[in-house]
């Protein structure tokens, strides 16, 4: 039996097998969003895609080209104006 709390220390980790689950369920979910955003299919977010978007989904004013670019440079780790699949993830989490 385990003590209450004991088991805070393993949360996170990569050892128990519902954890494992629980990173491929995040992981296609991170997909199915990237997808979203990935407006053509070419694997790739623009801050055009990322502003369009987020105006369909009602979180965006309509002037807010400038913050778009600018969440997009915040996560450019390659500074092509673009976000891949991994930059995303690195976006979201």
């Amino acid at each position: 039996m385990q003590q209450s709390g004991a088991g805070d220390k393993n949360e996170g980790s990569d050892t128990r097998g519902d954890v494992a689950v629980d990173h491929e369920d995040e992981d296609e979910d991170l997909a199915k969003a990237f997808i979203v955003f990935d407006l053509n299919g070419d694997g790739l977010i623009s801050s055009e895609k990322f502003e369009i978007v987020l105006k369909r989904l009602g979180v965006l004013e309509e002037n807010s080209s400038r913050d778009c670019r600018t969440m997009i440079h915040v996560y450019d780790t390659y500074l092509d104006g673009l976000l891949d699949i991994l930059e995303f993830k690195t976006m979201m989490f």
